[in-house]
């Protein structure tokens, strides 16, 4: 089987800009078996968790990083290099956005991924957020990155089903969330609490309490943001509905 690769920028917050321009590695479309072991979206060099932050759009130009250039010879790696970036007119794309579909972007830690959202222009909203350390998947609501698992570290939690969000809007990005957190066995939220729903009160004919998630599927028009209410934790700043 033929090994591919791309050319991907690596981020660290306290890089100068001729830092950025040497931090391009080489990063694997598919596993790579033997001596050098490496999964899909590692580089050469280290795997994705060992950087701050890995980019997954692909960049224009040759990869920088010595190592990686150097084991993707040995190894037979071939590198594809982006095809540069063709002007088109705003409408058409504005257009071309429109109907893109999301993209999944990994992440070591959960505020790493917080953080990406709020300053990289290449995650959209309705993208896939993935925290596979953490046992994190969510999107990318507007500003606001949530989580459908159980876990969501940093991310924020649903209030209101995420597929009904906004009319629909990201039923997309809810179904590549969801099949992400199965391919990662990551227990969804929806799955955590009707386990939940399901366990009794001892002694008792009825079932537990109400849950938060029964909360929310109770109300109808389900439209209120609430940064302030109770979550499954404990803790502050559910999400929105």
């Amino acid at each position: 089987m033929e090994i591919t690769a791309r050319v991907r920028q690596s981020y660290h917050p306290h890089q100068s800009t001729e830092q950025a321009k040497l931090a391009r590695h080489i990063v694997l479309d598919v596993p790579l078996n033997g001596r050098l072991r490496r999964e899909a979206g590692d580089a050469l060099c280290r795997p994705v968790t060992d950087f701050y932050e890995l980019e997954r759009g692909e960049v224009e130009g040759e990869a920088t990083c010595g190592k990686c250039v150097e084991r993707a010879a040995r190894y037979g790696v071939r590198v594809i290099l982006a095809a540069p970036v063709q002007p088109v007119e705003d409408v058409e794309q504005d257009e071309a956005e429109d109907e893109q579909a999301p993209v999944v972007h990994r992440f070591g830690r959960t505020s790493t991924a917080y953080n990406a959202t709020q300053c990289r222009g290449d995650i959209r909203d309705g993208d896939v957020l993935v925290i596979e350390r953490e046992q994190v998947v969510g999107f990318l609501r507007s500003a606001w990155p949530g989580a459908i698992t159980a876990a969501h570290g940093e991310l924020h939690t649903f209030t209101a089903d995420p597929p009904k969000i906004d009319d629909g809007r990201y039923a997309t990005s809810v179904d590549l969330a969801e099949q992400v957190a199965r391919d990662l066995g990551a227990p969804l939220a929806i799955e955590h609490d009707v386990e939940a729903e399901l366990v009794e009160s001892p002694g008792a004919a009825e079932p537990a309490e109400t849950t938060w998630r029964e909360s929310w599927l109770a109300d109808e028009d389900g439209q209120q943001l609430t940064l302030d209410g109770t979550r499954p934790n404990g803790q502050q700043g559910n999400l929105f509905s």
